[in-house]
């Protein structure tokens, strides 16, 4: 396991994780005490991670904003995303 203090994993967040994400086990330290483990995901968590249902996302303002002016300029031209 390979052991970085806070600082660095803000520094070097993108090639640590690509680091765990190939297997390795990545320990922070904070104040040179163990703070947490970043470790590759699962099968089971990764499939937790996509989307249950392709449209599972809906607007929930939509009915509200046709009576609003201000939000109504604003979704001016964006009609087909809702």
């Amino acid at each position: 396991m390979k052991k970085v203090p806070l600082k660095y994993l803000k520094d070097n967040f993108a090639a640590l994780t690509a680091a765990a994400a190939q297997g390795e086990l990545i320990g922070v330290t904070k104040y040179h005490k163990p703070y947490i483990v970043i470790a590759p995901a699962s099968e089971n968590q990764a499939s937790s991670l996509k989307p249950r249902h392709p449209n599972s996302l809906q607007p929930v303002l939509k009915k509200s904003l046709k009576n609003n002016v201000a939000l109504r300029y604003l979704l001016e031209g964006r009609e087909d995303r809702f």
